[in-house]
């Protein structure tokens, strides 16, 4: 099965798959410019701080390169939990009111009884 067709049987099963899929590109792009950001924010701010740093010159790419990690996977992670609320509350599993948790919590109860 390729990609396309997946695609389709995702679509039949789950009507907002394609509104969830926009999202979750949304979330991308957004967490890949989070990073790009701080990357530069961290060199930058480097930069203007040389004089108070103990370490050389050399060595300022690492620690950029980890805060825009950092800031990237935050914003990846928001932005994904974001789509998941989104697409479930499209689906009908659960509403803003009734969390996830709740309705796990929930349905092993009435398994119970």
């Amino acid at each position: 099965m390729n990609n396309l067709e997946s695609h389709d049987v995702y679509t039949k099963k789950y009507p907002h798959y394609k509104t969830y899929a926009q999202c979750q590109s949304r979330a991308f792009a957004t967490s890949t410019f989070a990073m790009l950001a701080g990357t530069a924010g961290g060199y930058i701010s480097q930069e203007l701080l040389k004089n108070y740093l103990w370490y050389s010159r050399k060595s300022f790419l690492l620690p950029s390169i980890l805060i825009g990690s950092c800031t990237g996977y935050i914003a990846i992670r928001h932005q994904t939990k974001i789509c998941q609320e989104m697409w479930m509350a499209l689906e009908d599993k659960h509403t803003s009111l009734q969390t996830a948790e709740e309705r796990i919590m929930g349905n092993k109860t009435s398994d119970k009884t």
